[in-house]
């Protein structure tokens, strides 16, 4: 079980690895565009989250609970995006700064 979680470990890194390592201008680039891409991505998300939160407000006003129930469910659903989002727009911040850090320390 050992050998089989280090071989993970280790071919994990092997394939990340390159990935890390793209410290030329445009893949410095390419990372800031996908920190910007997240940026957009969680911004719509925060949105769709407004809306949502309005719509069962507006359920809640009216007495309707299915559509309450409705509402909670895309609430929700809301929720784990953005918090994917969240996860991915962090894994890109960390690959831009160490991209760049490769490239102000050669």
């Amino acid at each position: 079980m050992k050998k089989l979680i280090i071989l993970s470990f280790l071919s994990a890194l092997i394939i990340v690895a390159p990935a890390m390592a793209d410290d030329t201008p445009s893949g410095v680039a390419s990372d800031v565009g996908a920190v910007q891409k997240d940026n957009s991505a969680l911004a719509k998300s925060n949105a769709d989250l407004a809306k949502d939160r309005a719509a069962k407000a507006q359920d809640k006003a009216s007495g309707n609970w299915g559509g309450q129930a409705v509402d909670s469910v895309n609430i929700g659903a809301d929720k784990v995006k953005r918090s994917f989002q969240g996860t991915q727009k962090s894994t890109d911040k960390g690959t831009l700064n160490s991209d760049v850090d490769s490239a102000t320390n050669k």
